[in-house]
């Protein structure tokens, strides 16, 4: 907030009530720490995931180069685990936060604490 790039002082007030006004939910960890995987599936490009509150976001493969260059059979094994998807075979576990979030690091563990 103390670096100004050009934003008017009124947006500045603006996003300082927001993030008053969420800092219980930012400080807990997000606003999405909540929502859980119900399903996943793959298709050639993209794998799918069913959320809780009801969304179905599809995540490109390429974003997680070992997914993208997984078998379908090692595809198959993807499970849900407490914290968002867990491949065992590929040694890779995704939060459903950092999904959300857009972290593509293709990192063995993809967790956004």
């Amino acid at each position: 907030m103390a670096y100004d790039d050009g934003d008017e002082s009124r947006s500045l007030r603006v996003l300082v009530q927001i993030v008053r006004s969420n800092r219980e939910q930012i400080e807990r960890g997000g606003m999405s720490s909540s929502i859980q995987a119900k399903a996943v599936r793959f298709d050639q490009n993209s794998f799918w995931v069913a959320l809780s509150e009801g969304r179905i976001p599809g995540i490109p493969l390429e974003w997680f180069p070992r997914l993208q260059k997984a078998t379908d059979e090692e595809r198959k094994q993807v499970r849900i685990s407490t914290r968002g998807l867990h491949g065992e075979a590929l040694n890779e576990d995704f939060s459903i936060a950092g999904l959300l979030e857009g972290d593509r690091t293709g990192s063995p563990t993809v967790f956004v604490v």
